[in-house]
């Protein structure tokens, strides 16, 4: 539809301005319009129009996709899982979304100016006192952990982040803050503390309970293999001498073996330092290290054993003695790991635990070391003094013998040297008695036996019991010595070899003989008969019973377990020589 053209006065006055010297002066000049005149300019009022018109749809258009926009960070800011606060400066919320009022356990309308410190605990509103002016005073972000009393009596944990906000009005509030529910993280953290305590508590028990080393150390690995969530760990020795290392001992799927037991390519002898420059960089390292091995370069120790496996990764923690490295705990896992602070914590302390057990058996050997050369020079020292000189005195008797004049002369130097012979003897019996077990000092076979049983107790997890059999009677004291020692290997070999939960040790006192018998609950062993004992225990064993003629038999003790039993009898004791 066509719009009707207004009509044009043709004598429109226009103002025209002129310059007249300093001043200005203006006059009204009457100037003629054309008809095509106003056409035009009707027909750019038109343009403009639609121009116009043009723009406010345009505005429109944004206006509604500005509302469309803010509807949708609306709907993201209330249905965020994170809570969001807004506080003015007296630190009142002024603003909040949903999951901040679930948090904090108040619809949202009723959360508008309450104090966001009056949802806090006691402690934790004088930490909020401090996080607002450590913010204040810096002007940066603050992060910090706040605990919310619940109504169950315990406690909700919420993770704080603020910003100072450059708005500062009532309605946009002075600061922003962010709250996440942290519960169940600090849950897991407490558990996890407290799982680590634990393993470093019972590991401690260990040491002081366990006297083998090499016992103590296996505890350590495998509480270091619960506590990393790792399927194997080995500890390797460093010989700073020989600059090799050794793998000494090593733990996979819940069993520990002697690394010379292993199948791990280093057990058959050492590995030399210089062989391989991880070696080095682990000495010199001095602190945990991580290793990727899918990462790791081709050269790297044992790789592609490693590999085949399904390791993916290997933490090493050095056992640190003052300068002096020991060995390292390698920590085996097969996924890519991240391991948190407070493992990579627990870890050395575990490596210091057994650096300790380390140098404890090193400076036990040592001191064996000492007393045995020290009991030797007493024992040669005892020899010179009495055996050396009595066996002296009898060759310079028998030897005047053979000068002497006559048949009373040689009788008295026979009867003198037979003196010295006897007077040796019995030093030579008294120095067989000081070598006794000590555990049979002024104690007759039952109560050393006893007092073993009650040592076993207390270094073993096993259950230890111990009866006596028969009416006692005296012994001679190298039968009760052989069979103490005999009795202290049985019960040792169960310990370490069975596997059970419980052993039983009887001594039987019979008409015609003395019986010890030890036997376990364990895993037992293969018998096969006529078969040769290995190890240097069992053979032992047998070379003591065989001095006092006895007998030793080896069995499966029952439905499982082994029965040791060693029978000596008792008229071969009447009969037998003794020193």
């Amino acid at each position: 539809m066509k719009r009707a053209t207004p009509a044009i006065d043709p004598n429109i006055e226009i103002r025209n301005h002129a310059e007249q010297g300093s001043g200005m002066s203006s006059k009204l000049v009457a100037l003629p319009i054309t008809e095509a005149d106003a056409l035009a300019l009707v027909h750019e009022l038109q343009v403009h129009q639609i121009e116009l018109e043009l723009q406010n749809e345009e505005l429109r258009r944004a206006q509604i996709q500005i509302m469309a926009l803010g509807a949708k960070y609306r709907e993201l800011y209330d249905f965020a899982p994170v809570g969001y606060l807004s506080l003015d400066t007296k630190g009142r919320i002024v603003e909040a979304n949903l999951a901040a009022a679930a948090l904090l356990g108040l619809v949202r309308r009723d959360l508008i100016k309450k104090r966001f410190s009056l949802f806090l605990s006691v402690e934790s509103q004088a930490e909020y006192r401090y996080f607002l002016k450590v913010l204040s005073d810096t002007g940066t972000k603050q992060t910090h952990e706040f605990a919310l009393p619940q109504s169950n009596g315990k406690l909700r944990y919420l993770q704080a982040d603020a910003i100072l906000s450059e708005d500062k009005s009532e309605v946009s509030g002075q600061l922003r803050i962010s709250i996440l529910d942290i519960t169940e993280r600090r849950r897991f953290e407490d558990q996890t503390a407290e799982r680590q305590t634990s393993a470093l508590v019972q590991t401690l028990n260990s040491l002081t309970t366990v006297p083998q080393a090499d016992v103590f150390l296996e505890h350590v690995l495998t509480a270091l293999m619960q506590c990393l969530n790792s399927q194997s760990a080995t500890l390797w020795l460093y010989n700073r001498e020989q600059a090799t290392i050794s793998l000494y001992i090593e733990c996979e799927n819940g069993a520990c073996l002697k690394g010379s037991m292993s199948n791990h390519p280093a057990a058959v002898r050492p590995q030399a330092v210089h062989s391989n420059t991880f070696y080095q960089s682990l000495i010199d390292a001095r602190q945990p290290l991580i290793v990727d091995l899918v990462e790791s370069s081709s050269d790297f120790p044992h790789r592609g054993w490693l590999l085949r496996r399904g390791y993916k990764s290997i933490l090493y923690v050095p056992l640190l003695l003052g300068s002096e490295t020991l060995g390292w705990f390698s920590i085996r896992s097969i996924v890519p790991t991240y391991y948190r602070a407070s493992e990579m914590e627990l870890s050395q302390a575990l490596a210091q635990q057994a650096t300790l057990a380390l140098q404890m058996t090193r400076v036990a050997k040592q001191g064996e070391k000492a007393a045995v050369l020290v009991e030797r020079n007493r024992l040669a020292q005892d020899i010179h003094d009495t055996l050396a000189q009595a066996f002296t005195g009898i060759l310079v008797q028998l030897e005047a013998s053979t000068y002497a004049p006559g048949a009373e002369q040689i009788q008295a130097h026979v009867a003198q040297a037979r003196e010295l012979a006897r007077q040796g003897l019995q030093e030579a019996r008294r120095s067989v008695r000081a070598l006794r077990p000590q555990a049979l000092e002024g104690k007759h076979l039952g109560s050393a036996l006893a007092h073993l049983v009650e040592r076993s107790i207390t270094a073993s997890e096993m259950e230890v019991s111990f009866s006596i059999q028969g009416q006692p009677y005296a012994l001679p004291a190298y039968v009760e010595d052989h069979l103490f020692r005999i009795a202290q290997e049985a019960l040792t070999n169960a310990n370490k070899h069975s596997h059970g939960t419980l052993i039983q040790l009887e001594l039987s006192f019979l008409p015609d003989c003395v019986r010890v018998t030890v036997l376990d609950n364990g895993n037992g062993f293969e018998v096969r008969p006529g078969s040769p004992a290995n190890g240097f225990g069992l053979i032992g064993m047998h070379e003591r019973c065989a001095e006092i003629h006895g007998t030793l038999t080896m069995a499966p003790g029952g439905t499982c377990g082994t029965l040791v039993t060693v029978t000596v009898p008792v008229e071969q004791q009447k009969a037998g020589n003794l020193l």
